[in-house]
């Protein structure tokens, strides 16, 4: 039983290794030093000890991860985690504004008959404004919808750009906050504890 146990545990560890590449040649180390190991000499308290050491850069790269992911989806987001407002609130203004511009450029570029002064889109029948929606749309040309469709792909590479941009940043804040030791993780398992198999954040300030 021990051996079937230890040898999923392994496996278990290793499947983390080649998901997390930021910490990849961290936790290789770590393995290497079992090279010469017997899985099946592995006793539930070694086991339990190389998880708790594997664990630590494990969650680090989660956190870094989870730090990019944020600003990735919501530029700024990543900076807020890690308590940096000034940057955040600079990058999340700077999407917002590429976002109004967007709407703003669009709205303009609509024909005259569709824009707010000329069509009461709060008291005006849903069948009529239905109605003059698909009039302009058959009477539009090919010019005006390259301009419509310019105006939206640009707003959308801006914000990729931004989101790119912020991500990067809020990666390499999360990590600096890691080395200066402002966040730490504590080494945990399953074995010692852990409501969940494997591993889970215990992070500190």
């Amino acid at each position: 039983m021990k051996r079937y146990m230890a040898f999923f545990v392994m496996f278990f560890v290793a499947s983390f290794i080649f998901a997390m590449d930021s910490v990849e040649d961290e936790l290789k180390g770590i393995l290497q030093e079992q090279a010469d190991t017997v899985i099946s000499d592995l006793t539930f308290g070694e086991v339990d000890e190389l998880l708790k050491r594997l664990s630590v850069p494990m969650q680090e790269a989660a956190y870094v991860k989870a730090s990019k992911t944020a600003s990735l989806l919501m530029p700024g987001k990543g900076q807020f985690m890690n308590e940096d407002i000034l940057s955040g609130l600079l990058f999340m203004t700077a999407d917002i504004a590429v976002a109004a511009g967007t709407l703003v450029g669009s709205y303009f570029l609509l024909p005259a008959e569709l824009r707010f002064e000329n069509l009461d889109y709060f008291n005006t029948p849903f069948v009529e404004i239905e109605a003059a929606w698909t009039s302009a749309g058959e009477s539009a040309t090919l010019k005006d919808s390259l301009a419509y469709m310019g105006v939206w792909t640009g707003g959308m590479i801006l914000h990729h750009i931004i989101a790119g941009f912020s991500a990067g940043h809020a990666g390499k804040l999360a990590q600096q906050r890691i080395d200066e030791g402002i966040v730490r993780f504590e080494p945990v398992t399953s074995f010692s504890g852990h409501p969940h198999f494997g591993f889970g954040g215990r992070m500190r300030f």
